[in-house]
């Protein structure tokens, strides 16, 4: 996701996100794993503001889900997310 250009746009999953992240969907455990580590950062690249995303929905049990890379790379420096979770990063106080 950081190597892509601002305003590409990548599905990263098409299917159903909530489901078959959990052990009662289809996938078998590596895979599933393979998609919540990918999911998970996706949704943290979000919190960042370093993209966008939105789903796609073409039926039951089957949505495009998409991220749009923002041209926002200020968010590193800042050493928490919007929502105030620190993620590690130098701070000053």
């Amino acid at each position: 996701m950081r190597s892509a250009e601002p305003g590409a746009k990548h599905e990263y999953y098409r299917g159903h996100l909530g489901r078959d992240r959990t052990s009662d969907g289809p996938l078998t455990p590596r895979p599933r794993d393979n998609l919540s580590m990918l999911a998970d950062a996706v949704y943290e690249e979000a919190l960042w503001d370093r993209v966008l995303c939105y789903q796609e929905r073409h039926g039951d049990n089957d949505t495009s889900y998409w991220f749009i890379k923002t041209s926002c790379n200020a968010r590193w420096d800042k050493g928490k997310s919007k929502y105030g979770t620190n993620k590690g990063l130098s701070t000053t106080n």
